[in-house]
């Protein structure tokens, strides 16, 4: 009965440790603040293979406290996704300790729908700040760049063609070899 006790007196020790470890973890140690290199990003409407991209640098510093995990939140990702943005966070991992710099990609096609989104950024965690704002501006698709700003896209696509010719030309040439193989073994049974 007394192994039972100290079992159940173990079990609750370690779920209270569990319980204020969380809790701490979730607790702010401090501000911080996220700052953009440009408030807009202003798309042209051109792009490569119907695609246009831009990257906005960012810079989160810690305003008060102590600095501790910290990671970079982006408001209404479904908006971005369902009018074709994608947007990318590039940083080395989830979560950062202020100050850090990185930035985010953004990525409008010609199924993006013109008018202005709103990315609103803000750090997250043990150093929350408030809520930054860059506005995509997005024109109506006016068409695809010159696409020969990749020749090695092309030089495949002709190899290919290249190398399918060959292919069927050593077909033709092997079925010819057959038929006369064919019609001389043939020839000489009746001889």
């Amino acid at each position: 009965m007394k192994t039972q006790n100290y079992a159940i007196l173990a079990m609750l020790l370690f779920m209270s440790v569990g319980v204020i470890c969380a809790q701490t973890a979730n607790q702010s140690l401090g501000t911080s603040k996220l700052a953009l290199n440009v408030s807009s990003l202003n798309f042209s409407g051109y792009g490569y293979y119907n695609v246009e991209a831009k990257s906005v640098n960012f810079t989160v510093s810690l305003v008060n406290g102590t600095s501790g995990n910290t990671s970079i939140s982006i408001s209404n990702p479904d908006i971005f996704y369902s009018n074709g943005i994608i947007i990318v966070l590039h940083v080395p991992s989830a979560y950062q300790y202020p100050p850090f710099s990185s930035s985010v990609s953004v990525q409008v096609s010609n199924f993006t729908p013109p008018g202005t989104y709103d990315l609103t950024l803000a750090a997250a965690g043990a150093d929350p700040s408030q809520n930054t704002m860059v506005a995509i501006n997005v024109p109506k698709w006016k068409g695809n760049l010159n696409t020969t700003a990749a020749p090695w896209i092309q030089a495949s696509a002709n190899q290919k063609s290249s190398s399918y010719t060959g292919a069927i030309a050593i077909i033709l040439v092997i079925a010819i070899i057959a038929l006369v193989l064919y019609w001389h073994h043939r020839r000489s049974n009746y001889l």
